[in-house]
């Protein structure tokens, strides 16, 4: 053969080289595409949980700084409000915020079913003008709830597990969930219980 044949090609050794070059440079540009969405993914998600949970605080924060100091019933020697406050469960009366849906005043509950963290709320309380109750409305607030603690504290009470038949509102409430950063909000204590909560006016009915 002659030599200046050979230089103007390639051997299949070469060939073969050149092949295995290109399949181990595919293998890392595949890897290394594969590593950067894995990363991006996990980032997207860290951001979409954290935005969950930023909304999720912001709401439970409303939703206590918005509790109305009602009175229970109308029974004018009666001065205990509608608030009813255990480790478990918290009903209240409170402005709906316009993230949780139409502002107005709800008979609200938190709680944790199925590892949801539940809002619940009616447009009334049982009342004098007629029988039964609205069907309530709910919202899941945030998802894969392990453990929820609720805390109350009064302006001259330590802290407490419970916050039952009061004449006022709690000045804080600790909202502990388990993975989430310590949530205290604070109440209108100081607001003056001088309403009955009504539905037929979708506010606070004054108390003469």
């Amino acid at each position: 053969m002659n030599p200046k044949n050979r230089t103007a090609g390639f051997t299949l050794l070469e060939l073969l080289v050149a092949v295995a070059v290109l399949g181990l440079l595919s293998l890392s540009i595949a890897r290394g595409l594969s590593l950067g969405s894995g990363a991006w993914s996990r980032a997207h998600t860290r951001t979409s949980q954290a935005e969950r949970l930023r909304d999720a605080t912001r709401l439970l924060r409303q939703l206590v700084a918005g509790a109305i100091p009602a009175f229970a019933n109308s029974a004018p020697d009666d001065r205990t409000i509608a608030f009813a406050g255990t480790q478990d469960e918290l009903h209240f009366i409170t402005r709906l915020p316009p993230a949780a849906g139409t502002p107005a005043t709800v008979a609200a509950r938190l709680f944790v079913e199925d590892s949801n963290l539940i809002l619940a709320w009616r447009l009334d309380l049982p009342r004098s003008d007629g029988p039964g109750l609205l069907p309530e409305d709910r919202r899941i607030i945030a998802q894969n709830i392990a453990a929820l603690k609720f805390a109350y504290a009064g302006a001259s009470a330590p802290w407490q597990d419970q916050w039952l038949g009061q004449t006022a509102l709690p000045s804080l409430i600790s909202i502990a969930i388990a993975g989430w950063p310590p949530l205290v909000a604070e109440t209108r204590a100081t607001a003056t219980s001088a309403c009955l909560y009504d539905a037929s006016d979708i506010e606070c009915r004054k108390v003469q």
